[in-house]
């Protein structure tokens, strides 16, 4: 997976192998919302964490891609944005791959060390599904 940053450098996520990283994928401005409640606690409880995001724009018409890129690119901290990917392409493939049903809710997942997933889901935030995520990293290191 690789694609531009928000910032406008090349990012492939097979570079984050060799540490724990969770990466947080978003399919609709609503998915966005729900990614930000994963990222502000992952980001609040472990600072130190490799977070990056993954930010599908395909149904986003062609005329409203680059205001839609300014308000996300706005609304995140500048820490992230190196580690946000845009993707406009192929989001049906990714919903289909990380079984997200419902565009609304965020996909979160754990790549472990070797870069292999190690916990995912596919629902919306809540702090039954961030305590089993906080049990999986510390796992992981």
């Amino acid at each position: 997976l690789a694609g531009q940053s928000l910032t406008g450098k090349r990012l492939d996520l097979a570079s984050v192998i060799g540490n724990p990283a969770v990466v947080v994928f978003s399919f609709s401005r609503a998915g966005g919302q729900d990614a930000q409640l994963w990222i502000q606690r992952l980001m609040k409880d472990d600072p130190h964490l490799a977070i990056y995001t993954v930010i599908l724009l395909e149904s986003v018409p062609g005329l409203f891609r680059a205001m839609a890129v300014s308000g996300i690119k706005n609304g995140m901290p500048a820490v992230l944005q190196d580690r946000t990917v845009l993707l406009y392409r192929d989001e049906d493939l990714w919903r289909e791959r990380l079984q997200v049903a419902n565009k609304r809710h965020a996909c979160a997942m754990l790549l472990g060390r070797t870069g292999r997933i190690q916990w995912i889901t596919a629902g919306p935030f809540a702090n039954a599904l961030y305590s089993e995520l906080s049990k999986s990293i510390r796992a992981s290191n």
